[in-house]
């Protein structure tokens, strides 16, 4: 059985013996596939691709954590998106973990300590990382552990002097809205 290997113009379709065996990313996949490949059979083949999509995956997670840190969740998303199959991005991201190159409890911390910095309430937070795939059950957790009512409260106390020009209430009303607070931490 030949591998043959048809170049479109974002991806490699890898065709044995006329069937087709897998879909995958041009950029990550060009160099690493050989144009003249034989196999004894379709098992052979399909555990031969299974290895080579393991060892580029790892390099592209690598590539991605080297340049920004990620949670699994949104790495796992954005793996799919490259065409990996679910049980090579499961694995690895697994040996990633063990690793140590993702901390999913990390990486939460230093964006909610983030959001604080830039004045946002817990709602802001809990929207924005959810939006992003976090599990709730997770992301409650994370909330409690590292959003402290204290710091709520510095927050909150930041921006009554900020809004102490202001007359308007509805005006207040919007802009705390926005920012993700409790109005009644506000208005008691």
């Amino acid at each position: 059985m030949q591998l043959q290997v048809i170049q479109k113009k974002s991806s490699l379709e890898l065709y044995l013996d006329d069937e087709m065996l897998k879909i995958c990313d041009r950029k990550l996949f060009q160099k690493k596939v050989p144009k003249d490949k034989y196999f004894q059979d379709k098992k052979e083949a399909t555990e031969w691709f299974y290895q080579l999509e393991k060892d580029v995956l790892l390099g592209f997670s690598y590539y991605l954590l080297g340049r920004r840190s990620y949670h699994s969740s949104v790495l796992k998303r954005k793996l799919i998106l490259r065409n990996f199959s679910k049980a090579s991005i499961e694995e690895i991201i697994l040996l990633l973990k063990e690793r140590r190159f993702l901390d999913d409890l990390e990486w939460m911390k230093f964006q909610i300590e983030k959001a604080q910095r830039k004045a946002h309430g817990p709602r802001k937070v809990y929207y924005q990382l959810y939006l992003q795939g976090i599990n709730e059950e997770e992301l409650k957790n994370a909330l409690d552990k590292f959003y402290s009512p204290k710091t709520e409260k510095k927050i909150v106390q930041l921006l009554k002097q900020k809004l102490e020009k202001t007359k308007d209430k509805k005006e207040i009303y919007s802009y705390l809205k926005k920012r993700g607070f409790n109005l009644s931490d506000f208005f008691d």
